[in-house]
């Protein structure tokens, strides 16, 4: 997470197209970053506990390019972030709810 945030405050060129797919890369790395969250401390429930804290990070990061010269906020980033932690949360929630329907048949 700390490479993270010296990722995110970095300059850094992306060419005019890429701005649709950055929002798709915040998503993708939130989704990963929900899922480590979840294996490192897996007894506690997933959203108040590691959804809640990824969130704040995010807008952390995006208050800290607010700061920085080569960068910008962006409320459009923080949702994305917001839909890789839903994402998450909602594979993980499919995945539970059949593993109990599938050992519950047995």
């Amino acid at each position: 997470m700390i490479l993270g945030a010296w990722v995110a405050t970095m300059k850094l060129e992306f060419p005019p197209s890429v701005s649709v797919n950055d929002k798709i890369i915040h998503a993708v790395v939130f989704f990963g970053f929900a899922l480590l969250m979840d294996l490192a401390t897996s007894r506690k429930p997933f959203w108040l506990w590691k959804g809640l804290p990824l969130l704040l990070y995010g807008i952390g990061i995006e208050v800290l390019q607010y700061f920085t010269e080569c960068r910008t906020f962006s409320i459009a980033d923080i949702f994305a972030d917001l839909a890789g932690i839903l994402l998450y949360y909602i594979v993980k929630s499919l995945i539970v709810f059949f593993d109990r329907t599938k050992s519950s048949d047995n």
